[in-house]
Protein backbone atom coordinates (compact mmCIF):
# COMPACT_ATOMS: atom_id res chain seq x y z
CA UNK A 1 0.00 0.00 0.00
CA UNK A 2 1.54 3.08 -1.11
CA UNK A 3 2.01 5.66 2.34
CA UNK A 4 0.80 9.00 1.83
CA UNK A 5 3.32 12.04 2.08
CA UNK A 6 2.61 15.37 4.58
CA UNK A 7 3.44 18.70 2.92
CA UNK A 8 6.68 18.27 4.69
CA UNK A 9 7.53 15.20 3.33
CA UNK A 10 7.24 16.41 -0.48
CA UNK A 11 9.03 19.91 -0.16
CA UNK A 12 11.53 17.69 1.58
CA UNK A 13 11.97 15.15 -0.94
CA UNK A 14 15.37 16.02 -3.02
CA UNK A 15 15.28 15.36 -6.79
CA UNK A 16 18.10 14.66 -9.17
CA UNK A 17 18.13 16.92 -12.17
CA UNK A 18 20.17 18.69 -14.60
CA UNK A 19 22.47 21.32 -13.69
CA UNK A 20 22.25 22.90 -17.48
CA UNK A 21 24.12 26.31 -18.41
CA UNK A 22 23.89 28.91 -20.57
CA UNK A 23 21.26 28.81 -23.94
CA UNK A 24 20.04 25.31 -22.95
CA UNK A 25 19.25 26.64 -19.03
CA UNK A 26 17.22 29.56 -20.26
CA UNK A 27 15.43 27.49 -22.48
CA UNK A 28 15.27 23.90 -20.31
CA UNK A 29 15.48 25.10 -16.97
CA UNK A 30 17.03 21.94 -14.55
CA UNK A 31 14.72 19.92 -15.27
CA UNK A 32 14.69 16.29 -13.40
CA UNK A 33 16.74 13.48 -15.15
CA UNK A 34 14.19 10.93 -15.44
CA UNK A 35 10.56 10.84 -17.71
CA UNK A 36 9.73 11.90 -20.78
CA UNK A 37 10.66 14.63 -23.02
CA UNK A 38 8.99 15.17 -26.52
CA UNK A 39 10.28 16.30 -29.84
CA UNK A 40 8.45 16.94 -32.71
CA UNK A 41 8.02 18.32 -36.13
CA UNK A 42 7.15 18.33 -39.73
CA UNK A 43 10.17 16.45 -42.08
CA UNK A 44 13.07 18.30 -43.11
CA UNK A 45 12.58 20.72 -40.07
CA UNK A 46 16.17 19.88 -38.56
CA UNK A 47 14.52 17.51 -35.80
CA UNK A 48 17.41 15.08 -35.99
CA UNK A 49 19.78 17.83 -36.23
CA UNK A 50 18.38 19.31 -33.06
CA UNK A 51 18.33 15.86 -31.35
CA UNK A 52 21.85 15.15 -31.93
CA UNK A 53 22.86 18.42 -30.75
CA UNK A 54 21.12 18.20 -27.48
CA UNK A 55 21.89 14.68 -26.70
CA UNK A 56 25.70 15.77 -27.10
CA UNK A 57 24.77 18.09 -24.49
CA UNK A 58 23.13 15.90 -22.05
CA UNK A 59 25.99 13.43 -22.69
CA UNK A 60 28.30 15.55 -20.28
CA UNK A 61 25.75 14.57 -17.54
CA UNK A 62 24.99 11.13 -17.97
CA UNK A 63 25.48 8.13 -21.01
CA UNK A 64 22.70 8.66 -23.76
CA UNK A 65 21.55 5.75 -26.33
CA UNK A 66 20.59 7.49 -29.40
CA UNK A 67 18.17 4.87 -31.44
CA UNK A 68 17.93 5.79 -35.00
CA UNK A 69 15.05 3.52 -35.86
CA UNK A 70 13.80 5.11 -38.89
CA UNK A 71 16.93 6.44 -40.60
CA UNK A 72 19.46 4.16 -39.18
CA UNK A 73 22.97 5.06 -39.14
CA UNK A 74 23.20 4.91 -42.94
CA UNK A 75 24.88 8.11 -44.97
CA UNK A 76 22.49 10.69 -44.12
CA UNK A 77 22.52 10.32 -41.03
CA UNK A 78 26.15 10.29 -40.71
CA UNK A 79 25.55 13.05 -42.34
CA UNK A 80 23.76 14.68 -40.15
CA UNK A 81 26.07 13.67 -37.11
CA UNK A 82 29.28 15.80 -39.44
CA UNK A 83 27.37 18.72 -40.19
CA UNK A 84 26.33 18.72 -36.40
CA UNK A 85 30.11 18.60 -35.87
CA UNK A 86 29.60 16.42 -32.72
CA UNK A 87 32.73 15.45 -30.72
CA UNK A 88 34.06 11.99 -32.25
CA UNK A 89 35.68 10.98 -29.23
CA UNK A 90 32.77 10.87 -26.60
CA UNK A 91 32.33 8.05 -25.15
CA UNK A 92 28.67 8.94 -23.34
CA UNK A 93 27.19 8.85 -26.41
CA UNK A 94 25.50 5.57 -28.32
CA UNK A 95 24.02 5.48 -31.45
CA UNK A 96 22.09 2.13 -32.51
CA UNK A 97 19.73 1.29 -35.53
CA UNK A 98 16.09 0.22 -35.06
CA UNK A 99 15.52 -1.55 -31.64
CA UNK A 100 12.45 -3.41 -31.03
CA UNK A 101 10.80 -2.01 -27.93
CA UNK A 102 10.59 -6.18 -26.33
CA UNK A 103 8.16 -7.57 -23.37
CA UNK A 104 8.97 -6.02 -19.70
CA UNK A 105 9.46 -9.05 -17.37
CA UNK A 106 6.89 -9.25 -14.66
CA UNK A 107 9.52 -11.68 -12.92
CA UNK A 108 13.07 -12.21 -12.75
CA UNK A 109 13.83 -15.32 -15.02
CA UNK A 110 16.86 -17.80 -15.49
CA UNK A 111 17.54 -18.87 -18.93
CA UNK A 112 20.02 -21.92 -19.84
CA UNK A 113 23.03 -20.28 -21.80
CA UNK A 114 22.10 -21.43 -25.33
CA UNK A 115 18.84 -19.76 -24.96
CA UNK A 116 20.33 -16.46 -23.98
CA UNK A 117 22.50 -16.46 -26.65
CA UNK A 118 19.70 -16.83 -29.31
CA UNK A 119 17.91 -13.94 -27.32
CA UNK A 120 16.33 -11.26 -29.66
CA UNK A 121 18.56 -8.00 -28.28
CA UNK A 122 15.36 -5.57 -27.03
CA UNK A 123 15.46 -1.94 -25.27
CA UNK A 124 13.79 -3.59 -22.81
CA UNK A 125 16.83 -6.24 -22.34
CA UNK A 126 19.48 -3.13 -22.54
CA UNK A 127 17.76 -1.25 -20.05
CA UNK A 128 17.75 -3.90 -17.88
CA UNK A 129 21.74 -4.23 -18.03
CA UNK A 130 22.78 -2.06 -14.20
CA UNK A 131 25.42 -0.44 -16.89
CA UNK A 132 22.68 0.76 -19.29
CA UNK A 133 22.07 4.27 -20.36
CA UNK A 134 20.49 7.15 -18.56
CA UNK A 135 18.78 8.53 -21.38
CA UNK A 136 16.80 6.84 -24.60
CA UNK A 137 16.27 9.05 -27.43
CA UNK A 138 13.73 7.22 -29.82
CA UNK A 139 13.95 8.61 -33.46
CA UNK A 140 10.93 8.22 -34.01
CA UNK A 141 7.37 7.20 -33.42
CA UNK A 142 6.41 6.66 -36.75
CA UNK A 143 8.51 3.37 -36.52
CA UNK A 144 7.21 2.44 -33.04
CA UNK A 145 3.08 2.97 -33.55
CA UNK A 146 2.90 -0.68 -33.44
CA UNK A 147 4.69 -1.68 -30.26
CA UNK A 148 4.65 1.28 -28.45
CA UNK A 149 1.13 1.75 -26.74
CA UNK A 150 -0.19 3.86 -23.98
CA UNK A 151 0.08 1.38 -21.60
CA UNK A 152 3.27 0.17 -22.34
CA UNK A 153 4.68 3.99 -22.69
CA UNK A 154 3.70 3.97 -18.87
CA UNK A 155 4.80 0.97 -18.00
CA UNK A 156 8.08 2.02 -19.26
CA UNK A 157 7.93 4.80 -16.82
CA UNK A 158 7.20 2.32 -14.08
CA UNK A 159 9.78 0.15 -14.99
CA UNK A 160 12.68 2.14 -14.91
CA UNK A 161 11.61 5.50 -13.47
CA UNK A 162 15.24 6.66 -13.50
CA UNK A 163 15.53 7.01 -17.12
CA UNK A 164 14.97 9.58 -19.22
CA UNK A 165 12.92 8.71 -22.60
CA UNK A 166 13.02 11.49 -25.16
CA UNK A 167 10.64 10.67 -27.60
CA UNK A 168 10.58 11.92 -31.22
CA UNK A 169 8.01 12.05 -34.08
CA UNK A 170 6.33 13.89 -36.76
CA UNK A 171 3.28 16.20 -36.69
CA UNK A 172 0.29 17.15 -38.70
CA UNK A 173 -1.51 19.96 -38.46
CA UNK A 174 0.53 21.12 -35.59
CA UNK A 175 -0.11 17.54 -33.77
CA UNK A 176 2.44 15.19 -32.86
CA UNK A 177 1.96 12.07 -34.46
CA UNK A 178 1.39 9.00 -34.66
CA UNK A 179 -1.24 8.61 -31.56
CA UNK A 180 1.12 7.56 -28.83
CA UNK A 181 3.25 10.34 -29.97
CA UNK A 182 0.14 12.37 -28.32
CA UNK A 183 0.42 10.17 -25.07
CA UNK A 184 3.71 11.40 -25.27
CA UNK A 185 3.25 14.94 -25.04
CA UNK A 186 0.54 15.00 -22.37
CA UNK A 187 3.23 13.03 -20.23
CA UNK A 188 6.47 15.35 -20.92
CA UNK A 189 7.93 17.29 -18.64
CA UNK A 190 9.49 19.55 -21.52
CA UNK A 191 7.68 19.67 -25.17
CA UNK A 192 10.12 20.98 -28.05
CA UNK A 193 8.58 21.70 -31.35
CA UNK A 194 10.78 21.81 -34.37
CA UNK A 195 9.85 24.09 -37.26
CA UNK A 196 12.23 25.81 -39.81
CA UNK A 197 15.40 24.68 -37.73
CA UNK A 198 14.23 26.72 -34.91
CA UNK A 199 13.19 24.56 -31.67
CA UNK A 200 9.86 26.00 -29.54
CA UNK A 201 10.57 24.94 -25.61
CA UNK A 202 7.79 24.85 -23.30
CA UNK A 203 6.42 22.28 -20.77
CA UNK A 204 5.97 21.75 -16.86
CA UNK A 205 9.03 24.29 -14.60
CA UNK A 206 10.25 25.02 -18.12
CA UNK A 207 11.78 28.74 -18.80
CA UNK A 208 11.24 28.47 -22.42
CA UNK A 209 11.61 30.08 -25.22
CA UNK A 210 13.18 29.51 -28.82
CA UNK A 211 16.45 27.92 -29.81
CA UNK A 212 18.07 28.51 -33.11
CA UNK A 213 19.60 24.95 -34.42
CA UNK A 214 21.03 27.46 -38.04
CA UNK A 215 20.84 30.96 -37.66
CA UNK A 216 21.28 31.52 -41.79
CA UNK A 217 18.71 28.68 -42.51
CA UNK A 218 15.71 30.02 -39.92
CA UNK A 219 16.50 33.34 -41.11
CA UNK A 220 15.27 32.29 -44.60
CA UNK A 221 12.15 30.46 -43.28
CA UNK A 222 11.20 32.46 -40.58
CA UNK A 223 12.70 36.40 -41.66
CA UNK A 224 14.56 38.52 -39.22
CA UNK A 225 11.69 38.38 -36.41
CA UNK A 226 12.60 34.85 -35.15
CA UNK A 227 16.07 36.74 -33.98
CA UNK A 228 14.87 39.76 -32.85
CA UNK A 229 12.20 37.78 -30.82
CA UNK A 230 14.71 35.31 -29.32
CA UNK A 231 16.75 38.74 -28.32
CA UNK A 232 14.37 39.93 -26.40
Amino acid sequence: MARTKTLQNVLSTKHQYFKFDGIWEETLGKPSTNGIWLIYGKEKQGKTSFALKLAEYLSSFKKVLYVSAEEGTELEFKENIARMNLDVTNKNLHFLDYLPIGEIAKEEKTLPKEEIEEEEITLVKKLDNRKSEDIIFLDNMTIYDDELSKSKLKELMRTYPKKLFIIMSHEERNIPVPAIARTASKLAKRIMRVQGLTVEISGRGSAGGTLIIDEEKAMIYHGSEILESNQK
